[in-house]
């Protein structure tokens, strides 16, 4: 454990054994000398306290008497943020280094979420935009293939 004023530690206490559960508490007192008159906006720290845990699933967060937790990661956090039901169930897909949830709804223009590291990439990105881009293909892809089916039959695709 350390303690820090003014950004320097002035208390750097050993580490002792626990039985507690793996974790780490954080008690942060502004300093009025440092941030003067400083308040905090609650709806915007819960906002994001929520998305941390819909970035690291099974985290627990607990803020000033909140618990902040996520069970499935992204697909969480696309069914508290929805407005109205999708057009079909939500596609959920996650692996050791990326996740996707994705889902249409009827609803004019378009609501999304994209993270980079970690970051909240509210205008998107090339990441955004090369996810998009292959969704489209495989569609696309998709689509011919069955066409060409009908088409032709099943021969043609065995070449």
């Amino acid at each position: 454990m350390s303690e820090f004023e003014h950004g320097v530690t002035v208390k750097d206490h050993p580490v002792k054994p626990t039985n507690e559960e793996n974790g780490c508490e954080v008690i942060f007192q502004p300093d009025e000398n440092m941030f003067g008159n400083y308040f905090y906006i609650s709806e915007y720290v819960d906002t994001m306290l929520k998305n941390y845990v819909y970035l690291n699933t099974g985290l627990v967060i607990n803020f000033n008497g909140n618990k902040f937790f996520s069970k499935n990661g992204l697909a969480d956090m696309l069914n508290d943020n929805m407005s109205k039901e999708g057009l079909y169930p939500l596609i959920h897909l996650m692996g050791e280094d990326i996740e996707i949830a994705f889902t249409h709804g009827l609803q004019y223009g378009e609501e999304y979420h994209s993270f980079v590291n970690g970051q909240n990439t509210i205008q998107g990105g090339t990441h955004l935009l090369a996810f998009r881009e292959a969704i489209v293909k495989t569609i696309r892809e998709f689509y011919r293939r069955i066409m060409i089916r009908q088409i032709y039959g099943r021969r043609s695709l065995q070449r």
